[in-house]
């Protein structure tokens, strides 16, 4: 008998540390998917402020457009796109597919 519970208690200890290892890599994705979105928005308006300053001095400044869109603006749709695609698990009080309709992510975006 003793060894029937002890075997039941080891079976719910590790489904429970597999359950907490799965809930670590799944916010370890989520804490990258921000974080990249974080640097990718930071360098867009850095090269939004570098738009103006050429714009401002009247001088080339598409070489910097065709970045942001061609390049950022892309990237960061895909990590937004990934983010919620890992959080659409999660029990929320938001309809995924609304948020991605209103944010246009089922859209290339140039």
């Amino acid at each position: 008998m003793e060894l029937a519970i002890g075997v039941a208690a080891f079976i719910i200890a590790a489904w429970q540390l597999n359950l907490q290892r799965k809930e670590t890599i799944r916010n370890g994705k989520i804490n990258t998917l921000v974080h990249i979105s974080t640097l990718l928005k930071d360098r867009i308006n850095f090269h939004s402020g570098i738009i103006e300053s050429l714009q401002a001095n009247k001088k080339s400044w598409q070489g910097h457009a065709k970045v942001i869109n061609d390049e950022l603006r892309p990237l960061l749709n895909q990590v937004n796109k990934d983010l919620l695609q890992v959080t659409s698990d999660y029990k929320c009080s938001f309809d995924h597919a609304d948020v991605e309709k209103a944010l246009k992510l089922n859209t290339d975006v140039h």
